[in-house]
């Protein structure tokens, strides 16, 4: 180590908190393995994939702004409304 240390101060170098903090991974309750959860995902996709490109002709939607604007905007709306009700949930609580 340099006679600067920790940002050029001097002295031996300490480390911040955050370096000492032990992070781990959890997916549920159930312990779920990270390949299982990429698998079920991959298989979700390719359903949903294929659910558009063959039913997704036959429904009769018009093409205006307003079914535009609701195709564009409803993802975002429904994910505010769950993270808003998850923080609800939490009462106040911040997951570190």
């Amino acid at each position: 180590m340099t006679k600067f240390g920790w940002c050029g101060l001097g002295g031996d170098r300490k480390k911040p908190e955050w370096e000492n903090r032990k992070t781990t991974l959890s997916y549920s309750s159930k312990n779920m393995n990270p390949t299982g959860v990429i698998f079920k995902l991959l298989i979700f996709s390719a359903l949903l994939s294929v659910a558009i490109k063959y039913a997704a002709p036959s429904l009769a939607i018009a093409n205006t702004n307003q079914n535009a604007l609701i195709a564009v905007l409803l993802p975002t709306i429904v994910m505010a409304i769950a993270l808003g009700w998850r923080a609800w949930k939490a009462g106040g609580k911040a997951e570190v």
